[in-house]
């Protein structure tokens, strides 16, 4: 009723999120002005509109994880995915062909495939993405890549610290990931095969999900709190199953 303006202090990290917000409310009618560092609504009306929800692609990068740490030749559909999407997160395309996992829109959907890889890139910069991280950082340490990251100051923040999380549990089968000022360069010369290894969720879903591919490299993991998936990607172990994971 009485409108709105939001003023952004500081850098805006996860832009993405901002405007897909906004291109939501532009489809129901209502308009905004986004200068360099407020957003201004005017008091107005919604339309009625049928909105189209998309697929989550947040979701979708644990199963290009899957695809990075399967055998040869691995190759997984995942159904609804547009090849033109509202989300920060469809950015785990170009990232993930540097791990490997090519993409393919077909009619029945996305199809990604496991090649060769073919980079040497050695910078991923997550300032847009920031909830891609975890699983990069994971599938980056599981293959021995050592790859330096930027963006990630807001992961300290987010359900738990995640920069913490992550330098923990990937340190349980030698891997590191040390800060050095605004970037972390992973180290994987002491990656070794854990015998008996749990990693811990922090009541975190992104590190239940982000943690879970390494079943296809470590042969047997226990995830604890499993349950925190439920937030975001509550069948998530179903698909897992389907997917002939045992998961007792």
């Amino acid at each position: 009723k009485k409108g709105l303006t939001l003023e952004i202090e500081g850098e805006l990290t996860s832009r993405p999120y901002v405007s897909m917000t906004l291109d939501m409310l532009k489809s129901v009618g209502i308009q905004y002005e986004w200068t360099e560092n407020a957003i201004k609504i005017a008091p107005q009306a919604f339309e009625k509109q049928t909105i189209y929800v998309e697929p989550d692609w947040s979701a979708a990068s644990y199963w290009y994880a899957i695809v990075a740490l399967a055998d040869a030749d691995a190759s997984i559909v995942l159904p609804g995915l547009r090849q033109h999407s509202l989300q920060g997160d469809i950015a785990i395309i170009s990232i993930m062909e540097h791990f490997g996992v090519y993409s393919s829109f077909e009619s029945d959907g996305l199809h990604l495939t496991k090649k060769e890889i073919n980079s040497d890139k050695t910078l991923f910069d997550f300032k847009e993405c920031p909830d891609l991280a975890q699983t990069v950082v994971v599938v980056a340490a599981a293959l021995k890549r050592d790859v330096s990251f930027t963006g990630l100051e807001t992961l300290k923040i987010k359900e738990t610290d995640r920069i913490a999380a992550l330098q923990t549990e990937i340190a349980k089968f030698g891997a590191e990931l040390i800060e050095d000022g605004d970037t972390y360069h992973l180290k994987t010369a002491g990656v070794y095969q854990p015998e008996d290894v749990t990693f811990e969720t922090y009541e975190d879903h992104r590190m239940a999900m982000a943690f879970a591919p390494l079943a296809l490299v470590f042969d047997q993991i226990k995830i604890a709190e499993p349950q925190v998936v439920e937030k975001s990607y509550p069948d998530f172990w179903k698909h897992l199953q389907a997917q002939a994971f045992i998961i007792d």
